[in-house]
């Protein structure tokens, strides 16, 4: 068996998943920089390392480091390819989000079709057109099959 993992990473954000787990958001030291998630379960983590800081002087050396590495299950990291992370973001809903720098160069024409059709440019700025229930139009192609993806269907035996 092959093993993905590697030694050498840097922790750019982590954030509590739930109580018993902890989401990290890390990248390989290496010249690649490649992105890597983590999902960590808090278990394999002893009690005794656990470490209280004090508000006075240097917080990174009074922090144990300890290798979890060997207690990483497979299935819980992921490599991020060809994403550059940046960050996690928790919004009210309870759903996390992964926040990544990604270039735009390519989505520059993509932009200038979006002000001709979706706004009145005055002066330099977009003004946005808002609508209201009454006047939206009927669900286009592609919405109508978003919405019947995105709908659950029970089973005849259930």
């Amino acid at each position: 068996m092959y093993d993905f993992r590697c030694s050498n990473h840097k922790i750019l954000d982590l954030a509590y998943y739930d109580e018993k787990t902890l989401s990290l958001l890390l990248v390989e030291d290496t010249t690649d920089q490649l992105p890597v998630l983590v999902q960590l379960a808090l278990s394999v983590i002893t009690d005794d390392v656990y470490t209280v800081l004090g508000t006075n002087g240097d917080i990174q050396s009074q922090v144990n480091c300890i290798d979890v590495g060997s207690a990483i299950e497979s299935n819980c990291f992921r490599k991020l390819e060809n994403m550059k992370a940046c960050g996690f973001a928790l919004f009210s809903s309870r759903r996390r989000v992964r926040i990544f720098w990604m270039d735009a160069e390519e989505e520059e024409e993509d932009e200038d079709d979006e002000i001709d059709g979706s706004g009145i440019e005055e002066g330099g700025n977009l003004i946005s057109q808002e609508r209201t229930l009454d006047d939206t139009p009927e669900d286009t192609d592609m919405e109508a099959e978003a919405n019947k993806e995105n709908t659950s269907f029970s089973s005849p035996l259930s």
